[in-house]
């Protein structure tokens, strides 16, 4: 009776550590860091992008984190005065707040540079996600030539989800 007890303890620990390591294990891949990028209150002066995700990093250029969400608001615009690039290992994802309320999408539009030229709004490396977001990409201004190819697949092995997007 002793080697049986001493079996159903045993049982019973292998169990506990193995449901300990399996919440652990989901805890992790789960987590995402996220960051919520305001609108403007000046509808003439849209938030710009650009500059929040690319000095998202830490010391050394890389990201702070690769499993970053990064939430525009709902109805708002917003720019981008730069191209957007990730690298292979930093997945980038652009959503809106609200993924539900698919007629009030964010609005990611381009604006000249210092240089006066319109940017790429983003050339992915690595895997990219965008969800319920209004992309404008090719226009520069009134009567002027459209730009095409403006986001480009550049990296291989790239996964790519579009959800609710324009």
């Amino acid at each position: 009776t002793f080697i049986k007890l001493n079996s159903i303890i045993m049982q019973r620990i292998y169990l506990l550590v193995v449901g300990i390591l399996f919440g652990l294990g989901i805890q992790n891949v789960s987590a995402q860091r996220v960051v919520d990028i305001a609108a403007s209150t000046d509808p003439v002066n849209p938030t710009d992008i650009f500059p929040v995700i690319k000095a998202d990093t830490i010391a050394g250029g890389a990201m702070t984190d690769s499993n970053t969400v990064y939430r525009l608001e709902n109805g708002e615009s917003y720019v981008t005065t730069g191209r957007i690039v990730n690298e292979i290992g930093w997945d980038l994802h652009i959503e809106a707040v609200d993924l539900e309320d698919t007629e009030n999408k964010p609005i990611i539009g381009r604006i000249p540079n210092a240089s006066g030229t319109f940017p790429d709004i983003m050339r992915p490396n690595g895997n990219v996600t965008l969800k319920n977001l209004w992309i404008v990409s090719g226009e520069k201004g009134p009567l002027e030539q459209h730009d095409w190819g403006k986001i480009r697949i550049s990296g291989a092995n790239t996964r790519v989800i579009v959800s609710d997007c324009i």
